[in-house]
């Protein structure tokens, strides 16, 4: 979480990208380490990387990233909260979205 917010406010404060942009690019890095030490670490899976497993890590986090990117662009746009708040929400609300989605989709029992 907080190297996707810190890689957020580089891209959008520092860089000067647009916020949603800044968004989906830190996504897609975060989700991509994400990918990485889930696979290495977290599962200790020494198996061979496929492209269906890539897909479905990605799809079931492509349906958090949509809830983000709403509620990013609720708090941030309309209601015109501050951008390290209304990131914080989003992604928080992301991650709990994700663990959700891991849980049913990765951990099940065989």
């Amino acid at each position: 979480m907080i190297f996707n917010i810190v890689f957020y406010h580089l891209l959008f404060l520092k860089l000067g990208f647009e916020y949603q942009t800044a968004n989906l690019i830190s996504w897609f890095v975060t989700v991509s380490l994400s990918y990485i030490v889930n696979k290495l670490f977290v599962f200790n899976s020494s198996s061979v990387i496929t492209l269906k497993e890539i897909v479905l890590f990605f799809g079931s986090r492509i349906c958090s990233l949509v809830v983000e990117l709403i509620i990013l662009f609720i708090l941030y746009d309309w209601l015109k909260f501050g951008v390290t708040s209304s990131k914080i929400v989003s992604h928080g609300t992301a991650l709990i979205i994700n663990y959700f989605l891991s849980k049913i989709l990765f951990l099940k029992k065989e």
